[in-house]
């Protein structure tokens, strides 16, 4: 229990993705702007798990030849 505590401590004193974006644009950031930013991010997490996968798959056919 007392691990949780501190874990959750621990995400408490982390800056928010707004925070983050204000500090990388230097200039306050609107919703809209963090919305845009949030999902551009994800598209990229998705498009970086799309080509691990392609990639592995390529591995693997490389391996069984």
């Amino acid at each position: 229990m007392k691990q949780n505590t501190n874990h959750a401590q621990e995400w408490q004193n982390k800056p928010s993705f707004r925070e983050v974006l204000e500090e990388v644009y230097g200039h306050p950031v609107s919703d809209q702007e963090a919305a845009d930013a949030l999902f551009t991010l994800t598209e990229f997490f998705k498009l970086l798990d799309v080509m691990d996968r392609e990639q592995n798959s390529l591995k693997q056919e490389a391996d069984h030849v």
